[in-house]
């Protein structure tokens, strides 16, 4: 078992970043699983590299894992091959994860008839993109988060578990301000699992991300070969134009691209908050669709100006759920501007609603919205409940491993006496 003083100069020496928190699991008596997580890109290649120097360096006893959230129709299609080559080059084992209700492209699809069904019923009061945005990006909890939580929880009952990132604070200023490790209530389960999560390369430079590629010989994704910059999926909401333009030069994401630009035309919200991604490669698309595509963005328009006349105090106050609830009962005149937007609506979107769901858009009266706002105020839970997704306060890190290390030792302690007796 590595002492906490060995464990900081073999962080040191490999260049990775450690907390005295981290080294003290690390030194545990019952060593923590490492998860490692792979998207194919050159920052979790790095991670995964200088993390297995650093555990054989320390002749570490505990599992090792290099965990893949599968995105589906959207990764690039070399991405899983790539992070299996990195598997094998350290001799890890690896678990691919998925979301089990589709893919991401099946999420976006989803979003669209739930954001609709939604927008039928008044249970929004504007309409919502099916797309990720930087304030909600849903796909990165729901594809990527969750399924390989759910996957390493259930390969590692009862455990705890270091979830290892590739991620790097010269990438953005967000990254900058993320700590190098901290307790994750999301992996958190009865049968006693634990898990924290550890940014190994946080202070790493490009330079080096780089140079650690070159001296170990393992090559980089094909994609950055292609010019790209950065590594996620074909398509990123967040991609430069630079990245996505190298994804559309690859046939293997055409089809990707059909989906996403097809969608932005049925729901006339743009992929990136000010840029339509049917934009990139019209060529890509038929003609029917570049002329579809002209007509979106009128309806766009024509869109974001209806809403504008919906009051701000009369939109739904998220309650800590994804279901909205109106604050108070607007007045006939309130209700009068809503109905207006609301036909407004279904004139434009009225039939890709209905083709989408099955339902046509409701309440397009004041006396219908009215009495809708007054149905849904009464089925509002009270102000003083919980929230419907509601976190409750967290240990502090220093009070989690006490209590980790009080159950180990409490668990060896049992041992013992059961052998005595």
């Amino acid at each position: 078992m590595p002492t906490i003083d060995l464990i900081k100069t073999a962080a040191s020496q490999f260049q990775l970043d450690l907390t005295d928190e981290c080294a003290a699991l690390l030194a545990s008596e019952v060593p923590p699983a490492i998860v490692a997580g792979s998207s194919g890109g050159k920052d979790s290649s790095v991670l995964v590299i200088r993390l297995n120097q650093f555990l054989n360096a320390l002749h570490y006893q505990g599992e090792r894992l290099i965990v893949h959230a599968d995105l589906g129709r959207i990764e690039h299609v070399e991405s899983i091959d790539h992070v299996r080559k990195l598997a094998a080059f350290v001799g890890w084992p690896l678990l691919i994860a998925k979301r089990e209700k589709g893919d991401l492209l099946d999420r976006y699809e989803q979003r669209w008839h739930d954001n609709c069904t939604r927008y039928a019923l008044l249970e929004c009061v504007n309409l919502i993109s099916p797309f990720p945005a930087p304030m909600s990006p849903f796909c990165r909890s729901e594809v990527k988060v969750a399924p390989i939580v759910q996957a390493v929880t259930k390969r590692f009952p009862g455990q705890i578990i270091i979830s290892c990132v590739g991620l790097r604070a010269e990438e953005s200023n967000a990254r900058a301000k993320k700590p190098i490790f901290r307790l994750n209530d999301k992996f958190q389960r009865r049968n006693g699992s634990r898990g924290f999560d550890w940014h190994p390369i946080h202070n790493t430079t490009i330079e080096q991300v780089f140079l650690t590629h070159r001296k170990a010989g393992f090559p980089l994704h094909p994609q950055y070969l292609r010019g790209n910059e950065r590594l996620s999926c074909s398509f990123c909401f967040l991609g430069s134009k630079n990245d996505l333009t190298h994804g559309a030069e690859v046939q293997t994401n055409h089809e990707s691209y059909r989906i996403i630009s097809a969608l932005e035309i049925r729901s006339s919200f743009s992929y990136q908050q000010n840029a339509w991604l049917a934009d990139l490669r019209p060529d890509l698309l038929s003609p029917d669709l570049r002329q579809q595509l002209r007509l979106t963005k009128i309806k766009a328009t024509e869109r974001r100006l209806a809403e504008t006349g919906v009051p701000e105090e009369c939109l739904f106050k998220n309650n800590g759920g994804r279901r909205g609830w109106p604050e108070r009962q607007p007045t006939i005149a309130e209700c009068e501007l809503i109905a207006g937007a609301r036909q407004e609506i279904d004139r434009l979107f009225g039939n890709e609603i209905f083709q989408t769901t099955g339902l046509r858009i409701r309440h397009l009266t004041a006396p219908e919205v009215y009495n809708r706002y007054n149905q849904l105020l009464t089925q509002r839970p009270p102000t003083n409940d919980l929230p419907l997704f509601h976190t409750p306060e967290l240990p502090t890190l220093t009070q989690e491993l006490a209590v980790i290390h009080a159950n180990r030792n409490q668990a060896a302690t049992i041992t013992l006496q059961s052998a005595t007796l």
